[in-house]
């Protein structure tokens, strides 16, 4: 069981705007860390909110890419933290990054690419 909250969003210029998102580590009684496709939907929720706000809440739009390196394991017990950080916003294409880290450490777990594809505008 993983829970995905909103931590904050920040930065007053597009192109430095970024989301914080946390995701709890698994109860004890499933494992001590991580899922790893837990990591990938923390890495997906957390550019789908930066879109969000940017563009508002947007329902169609949908992930086109996702790619995912998984550098080391997660420290056990304790939360791991998003951050995405939108590289370009275009008419239709939206490109992130993700890097995910365990709370408390400045070592990267995991890298994400991911690329969003946005409805035309109405």
């Amino acid at each position: 069981c993983v829970v995905v909250w909103f931590v904050c969003c920040y930065g007053s210029r597009l192109s430095s705007l970024s989301i914080l998102v946390s995701s709890c580590a698994a109860p004890s009684c499933y494992t001590s860390r991580v899922w790893v496709p837990a990591m990938l939907g923390l890495a997906d929720v957390s550019v789908y909110l930066a879109i969000w706000a940017v563009r508002g809440p947007n329902a169609l739009a949908v992930t086109t890419h996702a790619s995912i390196d998984f550098m080391r394991k997660p420290k056990a017990g304790v939360d791991v933290i998003a951050r995405a950080e939108l590289r370009k916003i275009g008419r239709v294409l939206v490109v992130a990054h993700v890097e995910i880290r365990s709370e408390g450490c400045s070592d990267c777990v995991a890298q994400s690419s991911m690329t969003y594809s946005l409805p035309p505008a109405v």
